[in-house]
């Protein structure tokens, strides 16, 4: 059994199996109310209708094959992610989903720069399927719990000792399992951990990064490449780089508030909803992106009901975009899921 298995158990140990879908947010009281509309959990005593729909419960999955292989940093860096206690982002979407008012049947999604690992895009194109990579990381979680490490017997331990240390892990993996499962809060862990934040660099305003008022018609248009990228390294990419054009109503008083204010970068927020167990958009919300001491802060600018989120293609060779795939509000996003069947997980875990 890897190393990074032996980190998480300690950490399990020592958090009190902290197993469902979210701790509870350790960020200070301010002004915001807290609602009962978070997908939030807090112990593993917290009754499954607070955390949102389940979809698939520890129960009915099955643990990794013996011939099955997994990448103990990525479910390492996960669980850190679930667990720590300072994790600045974690609490920063706990605020988000209060602040927006969002019901436990609604996801957030913001990304992160959390961990020292190689994120994904935020794509949602049919071959990229973020969201369905992000349920297959929740579901091998917890595949990864259902296989416990073997257990040596010390030098100076006794049979009996041995034998009682074998029944406590027992009784600690068979009480995790129980109480495990994959819910939406779930996801939306998954999903922010695996995926980059969506950037607007405000200093460039061109074909990538733009910030454009069409004070005529009352629209706002950003676009948000998915590489950190500007249109002057066009010509040094081998590939077209994608690009999140956002079209909204938007009155221009709101316009020009959102670029007064002070921010390295504007980020991108989607809120989707559980629909027939495939995700349909809803809002989308700006926010003011920095980053301080290693730390990204994300400050809610305005939320809108969005004309149109397309995926865009450009190149230096292109004077227009192409491979233009458009979403609109309450439109299901056509990504293809067929989410949390125990019989479509994969056999190679994420």
């Amino acid at each position: 059994m890897p190393t990074a298995f032996w980190r998480i158990a300690g950490c399990l140990v020592t958090l009190g199996l902290s197993a469902c879908s979210k701790a509870p947010s350790t960020t200070p009281s301010d002004s915001i109310p807290p609602t009962s509309t978070s997908t939030s959990s807090s112990h593993m005593a917290t009754t499954p209708t607070a955390l949102g729909p389940v979809f698939v419960r520890a129960a009915e999955i099955p643990a990794f094959a013996e011939n099955e292989t997994l990448n103990p940093t990525l479910v390492d860096q996960f669980h850190r992610y679930l667990q720590a206690t300072e994790n600045l982002h974690k609490r920063t979407v706990a605020q988000l989903r209060r602040q927006l008012k969002l019901g436990p049947d609604q996801i957030l999604i913001i990304g992160s720069g959390w961990g020292d690992f190689q994120r994904i895009d935020l794509d949602f194109s049919p071959q990229h399927n973020v969201l369905q990579q992000a349920n297959n990381l929740a579901i091998n979680y917890i595949r990864f719990w259902k296989s416990p490490p073997v257990l040596e017997r010390g030098q100076f331990e006794t049979q009996a000792a041995y034998q009682q240390r074998l029944v406590k892990q027992q009784q600690l993996y068979r009480q995790l399992n129980q109480q495990m499962q994959v819910d939406l809060g779930r996801i939306e862990d998954a999903t922010n951990f695996l995926t980059k934040a969506v950037l607007l660099n405000p200093n460039s305003n061109d074909r990538l990064n733009r910030f454009h008022y069409d004070a005529d018609h009352a629209q706002l248009t950003l676009r948000f490449p998915l590489q950190r990228v500007t249109e002057d390294d066009l010509v040094n990419q081998t590939e077209p780089v994608k690009v999140l054009q956002l079209v909204v109503d938007c009155a221009p008083d709101l316009a020009q508030s959102m670029q007064a204010v002070t921010k390295e970068a504007y980020a991108l927020g989607i809120i989707a909803k559980v629909h027939q167990q495939h995700y349909q958009l809803q809002r989308v919300v700006i926010l003011a992106y920095t980053q301080l001491s290693g730390e990204e802060q994300f400050q809610p600018l305005a939320q809108f009901d969005p004309r149109e989120l397309s995926l865009l293609s450009i190149s230096a060779a292109q004077a227009e975009p192409s491979e233009r795939i458009a979403f609109h509000q309450d439109q299901v996003l056509p990504v293809g899921l067929q989410f949390y069947q125990p019989s479509s997980v994969s056999n190679k875990p994420q």
